[in-house]
């Protein structure tokens, strides 16, 4: 699970990549995921929607404290190192 939900933020946050519901998809297409994927992408959608209504103490528990944050070209290498550095603005962002 925690490699799952590591490599979903890596794309969320290092890439172009958006979750589906901030795409408009409709409520329930988490059933068109691989079952594998599944719990993942609710941790990725629930970390999502918490970034969104600027929840950052909701957002940090969702985070494993060694996550990997790959942004712009740089990195943040832990949960509290993301949280210190772009969690705000990524909130500010997906407003």
């Amino acid at each position: 699970m925690r490699a799952s939900r590591l490599a979903l933020l890596m794309m969320i946050f290092g890439g172009q990549a958006m979750p589906a519901s901030a795409a408009g998809a409709e409520p329930g297409w988490v059933g068109d995921i691989e079952p594998a994927a599944q719990e993942a992408v609710v941790v990725v959608e629930a970390f999502s929607a918490a970034i969104k209504a600027v929840r950052i103490a909701e957002a940090s528990a969702l985070l494993d404290p060694n996550v990997l944050v790959l942004e712009s070209g740089g990195s943040e290498r832990s949960r509290e190192e993301y949280l210190s550095h772009h969690a705000q603005a990524d909130a500010e962002y997906m407003k």
